[in-house]
């Protein structure tokens, strides 16, 4: 409909607009950013697709033409609720915690009921260790849109890190209750049950979101750390390098993956992985315990009684690097 009014009537900025958001919000992302590029050609000041813009190239990890997006969006119009809330997600997605935490405290304030800004304040705090204050703006999105399910998966991962695993389970089966085929519950399931003592049921989890989204690592990620978990290195090996191979990457899941190579004698392997994640992120702290073991196997011994202090500087209790000091 909307391309046959176009037809009629090119010069519709309006018209642009929608086929834009429908298309985006149809995967149909290089489409969409034309069809917005358009809009934006016909009318500059258009903040709302500025930032439909913006969100398009969120879609893509396109972060910093996304950021450029939201700030045209705000310079037409400083109180837009999503501009500030997509400058939220472009800092969230770029670990600048204080930035996205500051851009989304201003999306509410220009929108009381804008759910994915509270949702991501939520999720900055949660990640702040802020558990408590995150719960209640989690809380105040579910309240706003309870038939959201991304509502219920993010107070979901926020019983999770509050160790409260069975109020975890209760806000994912509300989201399937919701959306049967949505793949990042089933992955948040498979969390819940893995805190919970379940890991059959966890990788049960873990296989339907793989299943859902053939496409994405993070199933495979939670499918390797319970076999991990059950001594199945080999297993958890396939399944960690896969979920890298799909993107679904970090330092630490490197260094999972290097733990896997070493309890197998692939030493190194695990050393050459935990090199990666320095590479990947050189302001994560570094496994010098895991690496302590590595060079001892390695018979690099001055190299690992060097990893071991290090270990402990970080952490007095740590066992792996006392017993190899001893």
């Amino acid at each position: 409909v909307l391309r046959r009014v176009l037809e009629w009537y090119p010069a519709r900025h309006n018209a642009w607009y929608l086929l834009g958001v429908n298309l985006g919000a149809s995967g149909q992302n290089e489409a969409a950013i034309e069809a917005l590029q358009q809009a934006i050609t016909l009318n500059d000041r258009f903040a709302a697709a500025h930032s439909a813009l913006g969100n398009v190239y969120i879609a893509l990890n396109r972060h910093d033409e996304a950021q450029a997006a939201y700030d045209q969006a705000l310079t037409v119009d400083p109180s837009s609720s999503r501009g500030h809330g997509g400058l939220g997600a472009v800092h969230q997605a770029l670990g600048h915690p204080e930035q996205a935490i500051a851009a989304y405290e201003k999306a509410i304030e220009s929108d009381t009921q804008y759910v994915d800004a509270r949702i991501g304040l939520g999720q900055m705090y949660l990640a702040a260790g802020n558990h408590e204050l995150s719960l209640d703006i989690l809380s105040e999105a579910e309240s706003l849109a309870p038939s959201r399910p991304v509502v219920h998966n993010a107070l979901g991962d926020a019983y999770i890190a509050m160790r409260r695993p069975e109020e975890a389970i209760a806000s994912f089966q509300k989201a399937v209750e919701l959306e049967p085929a949505f793949a990042p519950t089933y992955c948040g399931m498979g969390r819940a049950y893995r805190a919970l003592g379940r890991p059959e049921t966890a990788i049960a989890a873990y296989q339907r979101a793989a299943e859902l989204a053939p496409g994405e690592g993070e199933p495979f990620a939670g499918l390797a750390d319970l076999h991990a978990d059950a001594g199945r290195n080999e297993q958890a090996i396939a399944a960690y390098e896969r979920a890298i191979e799909l993107g679904f990457v970090s330092a630490d899941l490197y260094n999972r993956l290097a733990a896997a190579y070493r309890l197998t004698g692939q030493y190194n392997a695990a050393l050459a992985t935990h090199e990666k994640a320095q590479e990947y992120d050189s302001s994560h702290p570094i496994a010098y315990d895991s690496l302590g073991q590595v060079f001892m196997a390695l018979e690099q011994h001055d190299r690992a009684q060097d990893a071991y202090r290090r270990a402990v500087e970080n952490d007095e209790t740590n066992a792996v690097a006392l017993t190899g000091l001893a």
